[in-house]
Formats: structure tokens, C-alpha cells, sequence
């Protein structure tokens, strides 16, 4: 019997061999998705804000979105959602997704069309999760 490792630090290897072989499960069962992912480069190389992303059927789920604290407020991250919105229409998605935490960035999403399709309270300091949606199309009703 296999024996059960526990760390707080997976490897890139690691953390692959469990990616891929969900990946390849989902795709047994006609859900391939595909990762994607869009940055703002210094001249210097050095990255200062990035999107990842990841299309799977009619979906695009924002993983991450970050803007270096030196470039926030400057537009950045609104021309970051812009963008995949842009590739989410080519891709033939009908919806984008996101998660974000209360003190993280709901309003912000909001502004861009985003409502609230689900949240989960009782973390700590009276946090909230929040899984935000924004219909293709514009039409985002309210619940």
C-alpha cells in the first residue's frame, strides 16, 4: 500500500503529476480545458501585473489576477479583465468566472459587470468568498 506524504512546499513535478492526471480524467469525459495566461513586462523583464486563466466548454475561470502594489490604480488590472474578455468571446466562452475574497477585489469586478453568483461566509474576520460571474453577451441580471 502506497504510503502518504505531507508537505506545505509541492514540487512543479508534483504538483504536474496531480494537474495533468485531472486533466486527463476530465477529458475522458469531454471536459478539456486550457490554460492561458497574459502579463504587463518592465523593459527590464520583470513582470508587474498577469493574468492566468483557464477555458474549459463555454468558461473561462480568471485564476489569478495580480497587480504589483508600485502599478495598482493604474489601470492595469481593468485592461488585464478587458483582455480576457476579448479572448473568452474568440474562444466561443458565454461566461467568465472568478473567485475573490471580501477584502480582496468584489467591487472592483462588479464595476467591470460582475455579480455575485455564490458566496461563503465564516472565515476568519468576518470574511466572505465570493465566485463572481459575468454572462459574454453583457446581460447580467441580478439573482
Amino acid at each position: 500500500m502506497p504510503s502518504i506524504k505531507y508537505t506545505n512546499s509541492p514540487t512543479s513535478d508534483e504538483i504536474s503529476i496531480l494537474t495533468d492526471g485531472l486533466r486527463e480524467y476530465n477529458k475522458e469525459h469531454g471536459m478539456d480545458s486550457q490554460k492561458t495566461s497574459m502579463f504587463y513586462i518592465e523593459h527590464d523583464g520583470k513582470i508587474v501585473a498577469g493574468c492566468l486563466m483557464k477555458k474549459a466548454h463555454n468558461n473561462l475561470h480568471i485564476d489569478h489576477l495580480w497587480v504589483d502594489k508600485c502599478f495598482r490604480k493604474c489601470g492595469y488590472g481593468t485592461e488585464l479583465m478587458m483582455l480576457a474578455e476579448t479572448y473568452a468571446k474568440e474562444q466561443g466562452c458565454t461566461l467568465i468566472t472568478v473567485f475573490t475574497m471580501s477584502w480582496h477585489a468584489p467591487e472592483f469586478y462588479k464595476k467591470l459587470g460582475y455579480r455575485v453568483e455564490f458566496e461563503r461566509s465564516g472565515y476568519p474576520k468576518d470574511t466572505s468568498l465570493y465566485m463572481m460571474r459575468k454572462d459574454i453577451d453583457g446581460t447580467c441580471e441580478q439573482a
